[in-house]
């Protein structure tokens, strides 16, 4: 199974609400790097097997495509990396349906007390420092609407 969603975020609008995991069923989601002045658009797809590895693009103002790395959510909560680099992770014991995304550095240390050592783990496995974009994570807890 493929799925493409495209999501345009207007402004002001908030960045929790285009991503959202079903309380019923696995979904891919996508570490978000976010700078609300240079992203128009995100995508992001279910693994296509064969290739599970498979990796989400923002596009910016200046057309350019930045790569950001996949993890797959499953119903339970349980998150595993679908780069190559797995890692199982269980957010649901925290209350969180959808893993941590790319946010903006000012809420770094409250992020931190609230996932602690998942986030830091999650940020430590891969290299995002080439996107030059603050790195933080974010949650979103409600399910998505079919």
């Amino acid at each position: 199974m493929l799925k493409r969603i495209i999501c345009k975020r207007p402004a002001g609008y908030p960045y929790e609400e285009l991503f959202r995991v079903p309380p019923n069923r696995d979904m891919s989601l996508c570490i978000i790097p976010v700078d609300p002045g240079k992203i128009l658009d995100f995508a992001y797809q279910m693994p296509g097997y064969p290739n599970p590895y498979r990796l989400p693009h923002l596009q910016t103002k200046s057309f350019d495509w930045l790569e950001v790395p996949f993890v797959e959510v499953n119903a339970s909560g349980c998150v595993k990396f679908i780069d190559g680099r797995h890692r199982p992770l269980v957010l649901s014991e925290r209350g969180y349906r959808s893993i941590p995304y790319i946010t903006l550095q000012v809420h770094a240390e409250t992020l931190l007390d609230q996932v602690g050592t998942d986030l830091q783990i999650l940020l430590e496995e891969y290299d995002l420092s080439a996107l030059s974009i603050p790195l933080l994570g974010a949650t979103s807890p409600s399910p998505v609407p079919e």
